[in-house]
């Protein structure tokens, strides 16, 4: 039985450093890897020091209190597709931290929702910021390719998303 890293090298059909070859889906994966490794290490150099504090949950879920118009802990988590435990949990710790704080309204005492802090609010708008400073380097990225390839891609990548969402429910 061959190793993990011998399977790896074995040679098929395309050609990656070093003149070793794989296959085109092996080729994928990998690069899928590298892209979120990528991703991650570009994500933490846009930001602000001030964020590096916190975690990237953290940070999407203020992202998500701040954008909707209903941000109940069972809204949030479908925003971010968590568990309403797990939103709990960053919730009172960013309550905790005095980022954001909790009302109901007058017609429903029973429910609980979240609004930002002025410092909640602070942090909210420098994510915001490193979002829209991502955003324009992979949009100048992009148009340097024809819009039939990009169509492709799409298509591609949200057949690949459905996908990883229908693995996520089973």
């Amino acid at each position: 039985m061959l190793t993990r890293k011998q399977k790896y090298f074995i040679v098929y059909s395309e050609t990656i450093k070093g003149g070793v070859k794989i296959k085109p889906e092996e080729k994928f994966l990998i690069l899928i890897k590298e892209l979120c490794e990528k991703q991650d290490t570009i994500a933490k150099t846009l930001q602000e020091p001030l964020l590096h504090e916190f975690s990237l949950s953290e940070l999407h879920c203020l992202d998500a209190i701040g954008n909707l118009e209903h941000p109940t802990v069972t809204n949030i988590a479908l925003t971010m597709n968590m568990t309403r435990g797990a939103i709990s949990k960053i919730t009172k710790r960013l309550k905790a931290r005095k980022l954001l704080s909790t009302y109901s309204l007058e017609n429903n005492r029973k429910e609980v929702l979240f609004t930002l802090t002025e410092k909640g609010r602070h942090i909210f708008d420098e994510h915001r910021k490193g979002h829209i400073a991502w955003e324009k380097q992979v949009l100048s990225f992009l148009q340097a390719y024809p819009i039939e390839n990009l169509s492709k891609i799409v298509k591609f990548l949200e057949a690949f998303n459905e996908q990883l969402k229908s693995l996520l429910k089973n």
